[in-house]
């Protein structure tokens, strides 16, 4: 189902509109001027593991699997060095899941240039970037998609082709300018995919705002400083958004949801206030141009106690509220929340931290409660646990697809 001004997705011109960002590519390269390039060094480096999640309970769906479930990934990296200025890097993930198809995926994080000319840095390719400083939910960080295959808490990104531009105006802090092509759609689970959600998503049949579908030109600004104790940074986003509206679409027997991508401008603001133990932080942003004009903001604190209790272990104490006033039909679980955590630092040889927490819907009571911990084992092994809890009762929230899929994961990874 396609709304009015919106056309479906379609292949058309693609090849002319995959041209023309190239071209936007080479054109940056040109313009800082591209040093005599001699190959110095190559570093290869990366991680290979495989997980297992655990699931407390039987799934709202037949085809997902019962309890058990395994996957393998691995992440390459490499990076090299050529002349003094220019540096090549690359990050690539390869995710095979025995269960959900839609898991069982490659992707490209980073294929970068890196060119450095003093007070000017250009950064041309496939690029992933982050913004924001809360802990919680990562407001403003708009600029790549979401990967929500690899885990619900968001902090995993697709690459997304760009060329960057970096100005470092010394006092008065730094300037990055972005043009970017090719918006990754958000991708969601196949019918087998668990965690998943119980209608059909349409995720290979989007329909764009844009006659450029995925294609449009994307602009973005953000300028960074940072003041005695205090951080922060603002930020303009004009292009295709990177959550989509979920339009009900199908039948009643078969219903489905169609992504609606729209041209959104977005304004962001970061601040971090740095004080002692403390870190008092804060995200907020204004949208137009996705449905009604909206506002939202993550504020909150995080304090630290350094040798608590006359231990080696630095214990974190977090607390952050979230308010988003959006009124359309994204995937958006923060409307009116509450987040708590602890996280423990051991401090010992193995790296060991733990991170525990829970996000609470002020008015509904739907709570979602998160697990992290790490430990390495030897030299070049990573020992993983992560736990994903779902308390939902309400319907109307979209932690409510999840009110089955409590799970216990654990994923043991070899670094080189």
């Amino acid at each position: 189902m396609t709304s009015a001004g919106l056309r479906s997705h379609g292949s058309g011109e693609s090849r002319r509109r995959r041209i023309v960002a190239i071209g936007v590519t080479a054109a940056g390269l040109v313009s800082l001027g591209v040093p005599r390039l001699t190959a110095q060094s190559l570093l290869i480096s990366g991680h290979a593991g495989t997980e297992a999640r655990v699931f407390s309970s039987a799934p709202l769906v037949p085809e997902q699997p019962r309890w058990l479930s395994f996957s393998a990934k691995a992440q390459p990296e490499l990076i090299l060095t050529l002349g003094d200025q220019v540096v090549v890097s690359g990050i690539a993930l390869l995710r095979i899941d025995e269960s959900d198809t839609q898991r069982s995926y490659a992707d490209v994080r980073e294929a970068l240039v890196q060119i450095d000319q003093g007070p000017l840095l250009g950064r041309f390719g496939i690029n992933t970037v982050f913004w924001g400083v809360t802990e919680s939910r990562h407001l403003v960080n708009i600029v790549n998609q979401t990967d929500y295959l690899d885990d619900l808490d968001g902090d995993e990104k697709f690459g997304q082709l760009m060329a960057l531009l970096s100005y470092d105006m010394g006092d008065l802090g730094l300037i990055d300018v972005f043009a970017m092509s090719w918006s990754r759609p958000q991708l969601f689970p196949s019918d087998q995919g668990r965690p998943g959600v119980p209608v059909r998503v349409q995720d290979d049949s989007p329909v764009y705002e844009s006659d450029q579908d995925e294609w449009h030109v994307d602009v973005a600004l953000r300028w960074s400083h940072s003041f005695a104790e205090l951080d922060w940074a603002a930020s303009y986003f004009y292009g295709t958004s990177r959550d989509p509206e979920l339009i009900p679409s199908g039948t009643i027997d078969q219903p489905a949801l169609v992504p609606r991508y729209d041209l959104i401008h977005q304004v962001g603001l970061e601040l971090q206030w740095t004080r002692g133990g403390w870190l008092w932080k804060a995200e907020s942003i204004v949208r137009a141009g996705q449905g009604p004009f909206f506002a939202a903001v993550t504020s909150g604190f995080e304090h630290t106690t350094v040798g608590f209790l006359g231990s080696t272990t630095d214990l974190g104490i977090l607390l952050e509220y979230s308010y988003d006033g959006r009124d359309n039909l994204t995937f958006n679980m923060y409307d009116n929340d509450l987040f708590g955590a602890v996280r423990l630092s051991l401090n010992d040889v193995q790296g060991s931290e733990i991170l525990a927490g829970v996000l609470t819907d002020v008015k509904s009571g739907v709570t979602y409660g998160t697990l992290e911990a790490s430990r390495r084992i030897g030299d070049s092994w990573r020992l993983e646990l992560l736990g994903r809890l779902f308390w939902a009762s309400d319907e109307g929230d979209p932690l409510y697809w999840f009110r089955r899929d409590d799970y216990l994961q654990t994923a043991l990874e070899y670094h080189f």
